[in-house]
């Protein structure tokens, strides 16, 4: 690796966002979006069934909502989603 990549991964550790996404790469569910999938009547089941792959995507979806009140909107659409068992496009 070039020295640039060495000072882009040194900056990035520092201002966090190297390991900014390993929650989502974990499958961490978050508080809020667990118990909104937890107040829809099948919600929780259908969404811990889909795939890793589609359930990552909507945590990075959840994760990068630049306001509270977006992610809370994101948070209560996969709830509804899920309820009816569907996926969030693209997931």
């Amino acid at each position: 690796m070039q020295e640039a990549g060495f000072r882009s991964i040194e900056l990035s550790k520092q201002n966090g966002l190297w390991d900014f996404m390993d929650d989502v790469d974990k499958l961490f569910f978050p508080e809020d979006l667990q118990e909104a999938l937890n107040n829809k009547p099948r919600a929780k089941e259908f969404f811990y069934a889909i795939n890793d792959s589609s359930k990552r995507f909507v945590l990075r979806w959840i994760k990068l909502a630049k306001t509270e009140k977006t992610r809370k909107a994101r948070i209560e659409q996969i709830a509804e989603l899920s309820a009816k068992g569907e996926k969030l496009n693209g997931s």
